[in-house]
């Protein structure tokens, strides 16, 4: 993702350029493939979620919208049918994919199985906040494969 809300995407052997596009004005801040490889989600500034068809050479198939803050993290379900989201003002959100449209229950996703886990908010997490946050301490966390760890880092350079 680049800071003017372009994507470039490319080959991991020869670093060629397979994509280039723009869809946002604002700086791309994250980028996740679905477990599948199907989809690709980019977050942005603009506080939108754009979602990219890897076999349809990166056509969009849906946004995201409903953050009220740029997008700090995203995560896949196992099954790539569900995407999980942080904006900047610490909010969580979830929503069906591809089609990006918001979940308004979160509770239809409590027994959702998560591929990954860099969301700094949700139940799996929840211990990773100091006392008396406002939620922008920590600003990373990645759970482990075996899902038996969770490393975090903060504001400060501090990795917990």
């Amino acid at each position: 993702g680049l800071a003017g809300g372009g994507l470039v995407v490319l080959s991991a052997d020869s670093l060629d350029t397979i994509h280039a596009k723009k869809d946002r004005e604002e700086p791309i801040h994250e980028l996740k493939y679905s477990p599948n490889g199907q989809y690709l989600g980019v977050g942005s500034h603009d506080n939108y979620i754009d979602v990219y068809d890897v076999g349809k050479q990166y056509g969009r198939m849906g946004v995201a919208k409903g953050h009220a803050s740029y997008i700090r993290h995203i995560d896949w379900s196992e099954d790539s049918t569900v995407m999980q989201s942080n904006s900047g003002d610490f909010e969580m959100l979830f929503w069906e994919m591809p089609s990006g449209k918001q979940i308004k229950f979160p509770a239809d996703t409590r027994n959702m199985d998560w591929a990954t886990w860099t969301c700094v908010a949700g139940w799996p997490v929840q211990g990773i906040l100091p006392r008396y946050s406002m939620g922008t301490d920590v600003t990373t966390c990645d759970r482990s494969h075996t899902r038996t760890v969770v490393a975090s880092g903060d504001q400060f350079g501090m990795l917990n």
